[in-house]
């Protein structure tokens, strides 16, 4: 699925649009959103959103930040490190092999204050990378991985810091 067809597809239909095309190879993305439209108004179909899992990642801080400034060497020792974690922590949650993912990186730092949104990407590319080494996807494209900004949650002393990928199966 392209990016365009995904905004062609309404939420919660994209399981209905999958099997309209399974069901007839060649139809149109278009076609198929417009069948799953149909279905449902007709109360032939309930959308349903997907639920998503969470897997614990073992960071109480990101790893890897945009504002990173070490020695290449030292930069891709951080990141196979990195990697090489996630890969387990994917593996032992045995979330099998899919079609189509979103994932998010979650962060609940352990005090709040100003944070930069985009600073914990650097850490997401490297643990949706491994997601993809582990055959969660075939790709990290996106017609196989819808991949969400990363989410800074407000800190909670009674929680604590915490880090974790969320995965949602769209197809």
């Amino acid at each position: 699925m392209t990016a365009a067809d995904a905004a062609v597809v309404p939420a919660g239909l994209q399981a209905a649009v999958d099997v309209l095309t399974e069901l007839w190879p060649g139809i149109p993305v278009e076609q198929a959103a417009d069948g799953a439209r149909a279905l449902a108004a007709a109360g032939l179909l309930v959308p349903v959103e997907p639920a998503a899992v969470a897997v614990q990642l073992p960071w109480h801080v990101p790893p890897l930040s945009m504002n990173d400034r070490h020695h290449w060497a030292e930069h891709g020792r951080l990141v196979r490190e990195v990697r090489d974690t996630a890969r387990w922590v994917i593996r032992a949650a045995r979330l099998g092999s899919h079609r189509y993912v979103e994932v998010c990186l979650h962060w609940r730092p352990c005090r709040d204050g100003r944070r930069d949104a985009d600073n914990p990407s650097a850490t997401a590319k490297v643990v949706f990378d491994a997601a993809v080494d582990e055959g969660l996807v075939p790709g990290d494209e996106p017609r196989h991985m819808r991949k969400l900004m990363p989410e800074i949650h407000p800190a909670d002393k009674a929680l604590g810091p915490a880090m974790w990928l969320t995965v949602r199966v769209l197809a």
